[in-house]
């Protein structure tokens, strides 16, 4: 039953789906068109000041209609309450469903749990070896309880299935009843919508009779006044035949007075009819001129709009060639400083190796000095020891000199190797960070390039409406209506078919869009100086590197002029040797003789 029910809930739903399906396409095909020429008609007849009994039945036929579209508002407004109660009680039948449902599931739940103790009851007494005719043919008082117990459960289920049985025929009855009324609302509605149609139709076709009634007998006014003219021309140039036919009789005399009133009235209409025509004619040029106005109007905003949005575009090419060029130098910059670190890690290479070679040269010349002063105290005796010790202590003082440059060398060195070790990371660092900032400033300029794309596209339509508006312009100066549609008379502005206020929406995004586009520049022209501070931190680190390389090349040329004093100093031992070797045995001979 609960199946049946939703089934049927779902089925009224689908055909109210259906009838608000029907109801929208019937509002959707009214007569806009015609309300809007109608409009325009009853607007025509009532700025005419002359028919009081037209005006008296446009009036009629206005509250009419405005009271027939008040009753089509109530009976929307009515048909809108209804089917907000339908709903209300769609929700109440869904939530009453579910519950009885639930309660259903409940007592389910409850009987198979009752059928599975009293079959594992069962089972347990067949087990223990008793019969099961006795089982069920002597129940136990516990048993005849429970049995008891079961059906009042029993007759507590039916009561509410019965109950809920109640409740669910309710609920139908309720349902049918409201599906009755909203099918009688739906008829009266098409019924009254049929009617104000046709009354409508009728009140349009009595407006449209009567204005072709009054434009015939404004041309048949027209064709008599052209008429009278014409007589009264003749009549103005034939004034010998009227003054002689005076002379004929009485009846005679009377024509010029009676055609004289005739004239006077024709002129009296003609008079109107001029008024008449002078005051559309007005009325056609204010509304010219207020369209002129308007037209102009938009034309200067989208002009003003479009400069205005054309100077920004050429500010953000300006800005994009100057960052353009900005990461150039840079990269110059980084190129520069990476070519400084290599040179200066190769100086430091070479300073390195000079450094070696100079320890392993005193070294040599120290042991070499040694051994010859030993191998002179020997030899030598004690000629020359005044000397000897003197060149000694030359040459301790050369071996002090030597050992306090060493240690004032080794921690320069060692500070120096630590602070180039440190530079080359750091430049390699900044390398990187470079690399880095270039992949996004590269991303950036072709995000800045699709935008400057997507701004010169905007341009460029505002361009074509701006060509559209002068082309309008100047048709309907010329007196054509190129604009005016068929569909009401509804107006639209370029090509794209876009609105004034759809443009100003769109200027107020492209607002935004700049805002948003300056915002990034600020953020681009803040990290292009945090990378000008860096490069100039940069500049003053290879500066003292430059300093420090140089202080390397005067150790090297204090070491070098160490060395020639050191090779002074062997010339100066070797030449002492020379001295204290002992004479040969001929030139002491020589000698004595």
């Amino acid at each position: 039953k609960t199946a049946e029910h939703i089934e049927k809930v779902r089925e009224m739903e689908d055909a109210i789906l259906a009838r608000d399906k029907i109801i929208h396409e019937l509002r959707l095909r009214l007569p806009t068109t015609t309300i809007l020429d109608s409009d325009k008609l009853i607007s025509d007849v009532m700025t005419r000041p002359d028919d009081f009994s037209r005006l008296a039945a446009v009036r009629a036929a206005q509250s009419t209609i405005d009271s027939l579209q008040a009753r089509i508002i109530q009976k929307e407004e009515s048909i809108r309450k209804y089917q907000e109660m339908l709903k209300e009680a769609r929700d109440d039948l869904n939530k009453q469903t579910r519950q009885h449902e639930e309660e259903i599931q409940l007592l389910n739940e409850q009987l198979q749990n009752k059928r599975d103790l009293d079959f594992i009851r069962f089972k347990e007494f067949v087990e223990r070896g008793g019969n099961p005719a006795l089982f069920q043919g002597s129940p136990s008082s516990f048993e005849v309880a429970r049995l008891r117990e079961l059906e009042e459960n029993v007759a507590v289920q039916e009561n509410t299935i019965a109950h809920l049985n109640e409740k669910l025929r309710e609920a139908r009855r309720e349902a049918e009843t409201w599906k009755a009324r909203l099918t009688q609302k739906m008829e009266q509605f098409k019924h009254d919508r049929e009617n104000v149609k046709t009354s409508y139709e009728k009140i349009v076709n009595e407006l449209n009779r009567e204005i072709e009634l009054h434009r015939s007998q404004l041309q048949d006014q027209q064709v008599k006044l052209g008429q009278m003219n014409d007589y009264e021309n003749a009549q103005k140039y034939s004034p010998n035949k009227a003054t002689k036919n005076l002379t004929t009789g009485a009846n005679q005399r009377e024509q010029p007075s009676l055609k004289e009133e005739k004239r006077q009235e024709f002129i009296r209409a003609l008079a109107d009819i001029r008024s008449d025509m002078v005051k559309i004619a007005e009325g056609n040029l204010k509304a010219m001129n207020e369209e002129d106005k308007q037209n102009l109007s938009i034309q200067a905003l989208i002009t003003n709009k479009t400069a205005q949005l054309q100077e920004i575009i050429d500010d953000y090419e300006g800005q994009i060639q100057n960052l353009k060029r900005e990461l150039k130098t840079q990269k110059a910059l980084a190129q520069q400083y990476t070519d400084q670190a290599t040179d200066a890690r190769g100086k430091l290479a070479q300073n390195e190796k000079k450094l070696t070679k100079l320890h392993q040269q005193n070294a040599a010349l120290s042991d070499n000095a040694q051994r010859r002063m030993t191998g002179q105290q020997l030899q030598q005796g004690q000629v020359g020891e005044d000397t000897i010790e003197s060149l000694r202590r030359q040459v301790r003082l050369l071996e002090d000199k030597l050992r306090k440059t060493k240690t004032a060398e080794r921690p320069m060195d060692e500070t120096r190797d630590d602070r180039t070790k440190r530079t080359v990371e750091s430049f390699q660092q900044q390398i990187t960070d470079l690399d880095t900032h270039k992949k996004e400033l590269l991303k950036f300029n072709q995000q800045l390039k699709d935008e400057l794309s997507k701004v010169r596209l905007r341009n460029e339509e505002l361009q074509k409406i701006n060509t559209f508006l002068k082309a309008e312009n100047e048709s309907l100066r010329n007196g054509e209506s190129p604009r005016s549609t068929s569909s009401g008379g509804i107006r639209r502005i370029g090509e794209s078919g876009r609105s004034t206020y759809e443009l100003e929406k769109m200027i107020a995004l492209m607002k935004k869009r700049i805002d948003h586009l300056q915002a990034e520049n600020q953020t681009l022209k803040s990290d292009l100086d945090r990378q000008r501070a860096t490069n100039d931190s940069n500049r003053a680190f290879f500066t003292q590197a430059t300093e420090s390389t140089k202080e390397i090349e005067h150790m090297g040329q204090t070491n070098s002029r160490l060395q020639k004093e050191v090779a002074l100093l062997r010339e100066q031992v070797a030449q002492l040797q020379m001295k204290a070797l002992p004479p040969s045995p001929s030139s002491s001979n020589n000698g004595f003789h």
